[in-house]
């Protein structure tokens, strides 16, 4: 699988938070594969792509483009 351009993944994400905010990293990471084209149901698939989500986030967080965590 190759998420070749530079940030896709952490778009996707993000382009979903104005809809559902409320996902978590598994439904965020089906959006993804649901996007791409990929099948859903590949449950090896799914835990890469889970990963791969949880990295670009963690990423966009570092580099101040997005705040994670919760409003008091």
């Amino acid at each position: 699988m190759d998420f070749s351009k530079g940030g896709e993944i952490a778009d996707i994400c993000t382009s979903h938070l104005g809809v559902d905010g409320t996902m978590n990293i598994h439904q965020r990471a089906e959006r993804v594969m649901a996007e791409r084209g990929l099948d859903t149901s590949d449950t090896t698939l799914r835990n890469f792509v889970v990963f791969k989500v949880v990295q670009a986030l963690h990423h966009a967080r570092r580099c101040k483009l997005l705040r994670i965590g919760r409003k008091a």
